[in-house]
């Protein structure tokens, strides 16, 4: 009898139509034009940031390798970390903060775990919260300007809207449309949306391709998006997932988001919400992750669900702008405890069915 050799591949073992080290260079690729469309209106700033944070996590990881027989670095998801993790930080906080952070994900969390796919936390969330609970000061000094803390100062000064618009919030305070804004909206206004008896507001378009201060994925979300347009084509991560989050978040903001700037029960602008604070980052590359994530399709939809209502919560009932990507770190730190269910019920149930 011939036996023939059967090779275990690397962990996550999550049914996808790619390897990891494919999906993890294909998501590292499309993480780079929008590090790239930030850094073109702040002084190439966002790609120190990024760099720092790559190089940082390269070496780390080139460096635990030292003396194994693994090839970690290979697979890209050092590179895949990295950048999700630049993508969560200011693109005016110190590079050097963003290279600490990365190493702090590789060595503390990604590595000292049993490497990908044996996580209990998502590493680049893990390193982003490092960086704000080591240096609180640096990190809110660098969204100090951004149009999301100049909301909250905003609200908290006494300013609303009837409407509860955040985006007429801001135009009270002080930012005003970009040329482009103007121009693009007036042309869709003229256009396409008259036809449908609508109208897009001015600051919409901006929220595209911010110029102004924040998180790396915000100003780089019109990037973002087609970035994500690309990993579904390539079934890089479970479609579901980020469906259930958008759609679930988006009916919690409808039904309360005005509460908190002026508005009505009915009245929240979902459209906002999923341009700031790291929503499309986080509902696409954070919650979606397979290696971080459940395995079974039910509990994928249930955590998706409740991170979602996590997200709504800690944003529109609590002080947080940048929900999705803390909810996201919130609900990791239960996955381990799903898949112990999933294991112990779903799998074993199938396995003497």
């Amino acid at each position: 009898m011939i036996l023939e050799k059967t090779t275990i591949g690397s962990a996550p073992h999550a049914y996808l139509t790619r390897t990891t080290a494919h999906r993890m260079w294909l998501v590292s690729a499309c993480l780079v034009p929008p590090v790239l469309q930030s850094a073109a209106g702040d002084g190439w700033r966002s790609l120190s940031v990024a760099l720092a944070a790559v190089v940082a996590a390269l070496l780390s990881e080139a460096v635990l390798d030292v003396g194994t027989e693994r090839r970690s670095v290979a697979d890209g998801s050092a590179a895949a970390t990295a950048l999700v993790l630049a993508l969560l930080l200011p693109n005016l906080i110190n590079p050097a903060a963003a290279a600490l952070g990365a190493i702090f994900a590789i060595v503390v969390v990604k590595r000292s775990f049993g490497g990908l796919g044996s996580n209990w936390l998502n590493p680049a969330v893990a390193g982003w919260l490092f960086i704000r609970a080591s240096w609180p000061a640096a990190f809110s000094a660098a969204l100090s300007r951004s149009p999301l803390n100049e909301l909250g100062v905003a609200v908290s000064k006494g300013l609303s809207d009837p409407n509860g618009s955040p985006l007429a919030i801001l135009k009270v305070a002080g930012f005003k449309a970009s040329g482009i804004d103007t121009l693009v909206s007036r042309s869709l206004n003229d256009g396409i949306l008259s036809w449908m008896g609508a109208e897009l507001p001015g600051g919409y378009v901006d929220l595209f391709m911010s110029a102004d201060p924040g998180i790396i994925a915000d100003r780089g979300a019109l990037a973002l998006l087609l970035a994500t347009i690309i990993l579904l084509a390539h079934r890089s991560m479970r479609s579901a997932v980020p469906g259930v989050f958008l759609f679930v978040l988006a009916a919690l903001v409808r039904f309360g988001g005005a509460l908190p700037y002026g508005g009505s029960f009915g009245g929240g602008d979902v459209l906002f919400s999923f341009l700031t604070g790291g929503t499309i980052l986080g509902a696409f590359l954070l919650i979606a992750d397979p290696a971080t994530g459940p395995k079974s399709e039910r509990s994928v939809v249930a955590i998706a669900a409740v991170t979602a209502a996590i997200a709504y919560g800690l944003r529109y009932r609590g002080a947080e702008q940048y929900a999705a990507p803390l909810a996201a770190g919130v609900v990791n730190a239960f996955v381990p405890y799903v898949r112990m269910v999933e294991s112990r019920y779903l799998y074993s149930r199938w396995r003497h069915s």
